[in-house]
């Protein structure tokens, strides 16, 4: 089995302000590396916030030239950066994405298969999973909703998932339910799995915080507090797993 060092971000957003949020995003990727990190989650829609409204007007390519701060620190860094973001579609509506940074490599991207009902109005699906390799692990990547579809899980791990990434924005009424979907996903599918939330308000909702990793026994391993900004960072050795959070 393979070594990986995960890093989970728990941070606050400012809303439709992809350039101030790369900024952020680039705060936390260099903390995560600075402590070994070899691959960063942020929560979902973490480059606009969870703006619904802004949904449109904020959607990009992922080859747009305002994300080459991201691509030039991933591959300064040798670090795998994944950032939730609206994406440009053929349709009158924007894909709910996840951009993958990785090293020396084109940018992915992940298109959220199960859109919830309140994001309807703004956003359509995708219709793939995506793993993808990192370190010899092999990193499936979610989007908030997708984890409450068991089919979500077990199609990562058809395609070898060892390591299950959810960037996600909850509330503190649904974090709980997001947690132990988490831990059922780490257990029954023998996966790490990995947890990113928002510790503030966005997109005038609370953020209910406690980003987290459970180990392939679906236990906690770190986990953040309900409030504020954190790094949970988390060093997977073979079938084991330690971790720590980091106040940011």
């Amino acid at each position: 089995m393979s070594n990986i060092v995960l890093a989970c971000a728990q941070y606050t957003a400012e809303p439709g302000d992809i350039e101030a949020n790369i900024a952020k995003h680039a705060h936390f990727a260099r903390m995560g590396w600075e402590h070994g990190a070899e691959v960063i989650l942020f929560p979902e829609l973490s480059l606009t916030g969870y703006e619904l409204e802004l949904a449109r007007e904020c959607a990009i390519s992922p080859y747009d030239p305002v994300l080459e701060p991201l691509v030039e620190l991933s591959s300064e860094t040798g670090l795998t950066i994944i950032a939730g973001c609206p994406i440009e579609s053929d349709s009158s509506k924007p894909y709910l994405g996840a951009l993958i940074f990785q090293p020396v490599q084109e940018t992915m991207v992940y298109r959220k298969m199960y859109i919830h009902s309140s994001e309807e109005d703004y956003f359509i699906s995708g219709k793939e999973p995506m793993v993808f390799d990192c370190t010899g692990e092999f990193v499936g990547v979610a989007i908030c909703y997708d984890i409450s579809h068991e089919f979500h899980a077990a199609a990562v791990k058809r395609l070898g998932c060892t390591v299950y990434m959810a960037g996600v924005m909850e509330t503190p009424e649904g974090i709980e339910e997001a947690r132990i979907r988490m831990s059922m996903h780490a257990s029954e599918g023998s996966m790490v799995t990995a947890l990113a939330n928002y510790g503030n308000s966005t997109g005038g909702l609370e953020g209910g915080g406690k980003s987290a990793v459970w180990d392939e026994e679906g236990d906690i391993v770190a986990s953040a507090e309900p409030n504020g900004d954190a790094l949970v960072l988390v060093n997977k050795f073979g079938d084991q797993c330690d971790g720590m959070v980091l106040e940011v």
